[in-house]
């Protein structure tokens, strides 16, 4: 019998886990609820993962996709100071925000214990594109190890992405005083406000 084609089906696959994950926990989905929900057998899912892990990883590079996204479409030409990522996060918030299910679904990965190896294998390659605009830019801590870069932008990431789960929960109110004083507590008090929006 010949086997039965699913268009777009990995998108399928990984879409549903991260609507799964953003209701249950991303170590808490259920394979079998999420072929059924996508009308496909279990084991067709492992046919294309090797491992939950592998599934629940690969669902956490799609959900970033969208986040890589909102990054590149930036003009970083046009940044030259510090004080300008402030545009830069506010771009991130927003797109955290109207993204809930991919929002928490990252969430909920990030604090699984296979995160750090996830975060050595280096893929989240925009980090190296906003690391060398940092660097280039920040003359006093331009001499800063990589890997201090890499633990400022994985506490930047945690913590936009947490602050975005509390405002779309409803535990903090969406409006500008609440994302000018987030912008404070992740980059420090003295960040310029004159650029938030």
């Amino acid at each position: 019998m010949a086997r039965r084609l699913i268009p777009n089906l990995e998108e399928k696959i990984l879409t549903e886990a991260i609507h799964l994950g953003s209701l249950y926990g991303a170590n808490k989905i259920s394979t079998t609820e999420l072929a059924m929900n996508i009308g496909i057998k279990e084991p067709t899912i492992y046919g294309r993962y090797k491992t939950k892990m592998d599934l629940l990883t690969s669902a956490y590079y799609f959900a970033s996709t969208g986040f890589e996204a909102s990054l590149r479409v930036i003009d970083w030409d046009n940044i030259h100071e510090l004080e300008d990522f402030n545009h830069v996060w506010f771009t991130v918030l927003d797109y955290a925000i109207n993204h809930p299910s991919e929002t928490k679904y990252q969430v909920s990965f990030r604090k699984s214990i296979d995160y750090d190896t996830t975060m050595q294998s280096g893929y989240e390659d925009y980090f190296v594109m906003i690391a060398s605009k940092i660097m280039s830019l920040d003359s006093e801590h331009k001499e800063l190890p990589y890997l201090e870069y890499l633990r400022l932008w994985v506490y930047w990431v945690d913590m936009t992405l947490k602050f975005s789960e509390l405002i779309i929960t409803g535990y903090l109110p969406l409006n500008l005083r609440t994302k000018t004083l987030l912008l404070q507590l992740v980059f420090g008090e003295h960040v310029d406000m004159s650029n938030t929006h």
